[in-house]
């Protein structure tokens, strides 16, 4: 029995420690790379149909959401977008709101 990489297609003589018999171990040829690929993602395309379904809703419920979550650091404008919006910059230290100690 060959496995997928070792195929009957160029023969080449690997040697073993000395007094053993060598033994014969053939390679796959380069150019069958992809015309094995297509023929294996044919074969299995109920598999990647399988695999699509959570794939999909983890990009469409899971990442897609994250892109808006920057609204929290914009100075948002409805006109603008949340992409058009400038960056918010940081609280001003010396204003009333933002002191750290209290006022006698």
């Amino acid at each position: 029995m060959t496995s997928s990489l070792v195929t009957a297609t160029t023969a080449r003589t690997v040697g073993g420690a000395p007094g053993e018999a060598a033994t014969s171990v053939t390679w796959r040829s380069p150019d069958r790379g992809w015309r094995a690929a297509r023929r294996s993602l044919r074969r299995h395309r109920q598999l990647h149909l399988l695999v699509l379904v959570p794939i999909a809703y983890f990009v469409i419920f899971k990442y897609i959401p994250m892109t808006n979550a920057i609204i929290a650091f914009k100075d948002f404008n409805v006109v603008d977008g949340v992409w058009g919006s400038p960056w918010a910059d940081a609280p001003d230290r010396s204003s009333s709101r933002c002191r750290t100690t209290r006022r006698r």
